[in-house]
C-alpha cells in the first residue's frame, strides 16, 4: 500500500468512521463498535493521481442491533505529475457526488453513494464511497454488456429529451483530445512492421493483425466527423472497470469526464473497453461484437457522408 495512503487511514479519526458508517447504515444514531480494516483493492485503473483505492470494512450498532458495514475509500493525490488528465476531472468527481448529481431514479444507470469527501492539509482528497467491491468485475458476459448498454442508453437518452444542464463547467468532445494523444496512423504502420514478433503474435492470436489496422482507419473517419454529430450529456468514460451492472440498474464510478459528447460515444467507449484489459477480455469482444462494431462504424459514416 502506497506510504501516503497508509499514513492517511492511520490519522482518520472515529468521527470520520462514524459519519461514513451512518451513510452506509442510514442510520444518524450508529455507534461503530470496532476497529476498522483495511483492504487495498489492487484492481487496474488508469488515473495516475489515484493512489489508492482501499475497502473499509467494520460493525456498529444501529438501531440496538450490532450490523457490518463497508465502503471504499479512494485518495487521489490532485498534484499528481505526469498524468495525461486535467484537473476539472477531480474537480467535477467531487462536486458530482457533493452535490448529489445522477443518484435519482429517473433512469437505471446512477452514481455510486458517496458519504464524505475531504481534502487533507498535505493536497489529498479522499472520496468514501459505496462498496461495490463485490459487484460484476470483468471480463464481463455478453450479458452484462447488453445490460450495461441498455442503461447507458437510458441515461444518454433522459438527458438529451431533457436538455440537462449541470451546475457545473463540464467537458465537451472529449473524446477528440483523448484520441488526439495518440497517431493512428503511425500505430497502424508499426503494428504492421512488428507483425510477427512473440508479443504483436501473443496479442492478435484471436484475430488478424490486418482488422486492427481497419479498426484504426474507421475511428480515424469518425474523429473527423464526430464533432458535426449530434451531442447530447455522456458519462464519458464508460469503461467496464466503472460500471457494475447489478439487478435491475448499472451503478457508475469515476464521473470525472462527463461531458457533452457526440451521441453515442458512451457505448463506443463501452464497446472498446474490453480490448483494453486482457485477453480474455480482447477475446469476448472479437468474437461477439467485433463485427458488429465495424458494421455500426460504416453505417454512422455513411449515414452522416449521404446528408
Amino acid at each position: 500500500m502506497n506510504e501516503q495512503v497508509e499514513k492517511l487511514l492511520a490519522n482518520t479519526s472515529d468521527e470520520t468512521f462514524t459519519t461514513v458508517a451512518r451513510g452506509v447504515l442510514d442510520d444518524e444514531s450508529a455507534k461503530i463498535t470496532s476497529t476498522p480494516i483495511f483492504e487495498e483493492i489492487t484492481t487496474s485503473h488508469a488515473d495516475q493521481r489515484t493512489i489508492g483505492i482501499v475497502k473499509v470494512s467494520g460493525s456498529a450498532t444501529s438501531n440496538g442491533t450490532g450490523r457490518d458495514w463497508s465502503c471504499v475509500v479512494k485518495i487521489i493525490d490532485p498534484n499528481f505529475d505526469g498524468t495525461h488528465q486535467t484537473s476539472a476531472d477531480i474537480k467535477n468527481e467531487v462536486q458530482i457526488y457533493e452535490l448529489g448529481l445522477f443518484t435519482g431514479d429517473e433512469v437505471p444507470l446512477r452514481a455510486a453513494k458517496c458519504y464524505l469527501t475531504e481534502n487533507h492539509q498535505d493536497g489529498l482528497s479522499s472520496l468514501w464511497l459505496e462498496d461495490l467491491s463485490n459487484g460484476p468485475q470483468p471480463p464481463w458476459s455478453v450479458g452484462l454488456f447488453k445490460t450495461a448498454a441498455n442503461h447507458i442508453g437510458q441515461f444518454n437518452g433522459f438527458h438529451v429529451a431533457q436538455n440537462t444542464k449541470l451546475p457545473i463547467d463540464i467537458l465537451s468532445n472529449n473524446f477528440l483530445w483523448r484520441h488526439q494523444r495518440n497517431d493512428l496512423k503511425a500505430n497502424a504502420a508499426e503494428l504492421i512492421q512488428k507483425r510477427d514478433t512473440d508479443i504483436v503474435r501473443a496479442a492478435y492470436a484471436e484475430s488478424s493483425v490486418e482488422s486492427a489496422v481497419q479498426f484504426f482507419e474507421l475511428v480515424a473517419q469518425l474523429l473527423e466527423i464526430g464533432p458535426s454529430l449530434p451531442r447530447g450529456l455522456a458519462f464519458g468514460d464508460t469503461h467496464a472497470r466503472n460500471l457494475f451492472p447489478v439487478g435491475n440498474q448499472t451503478i457508475g464510478i469515476d464521473w470525472g469526464t462527463i461531458g457533452m459528447e457526440p451521441l453515442g460515444c458512451d457505448f463506443g467507449v463501452l464497446i472498446g473497453s474490453g480490448l483494453s484489459y486482457g485477453v480474455s477480455e480482447a477475446a469476448l469482444v472479437i468474437q461477439k461484437r467485433a463485427s458488429h462494431l465495424r458494421l455500426l462504424c460504416r453505417r454512422t459514416l455513411f449515414k452522416k457522408l449521404e446528408r
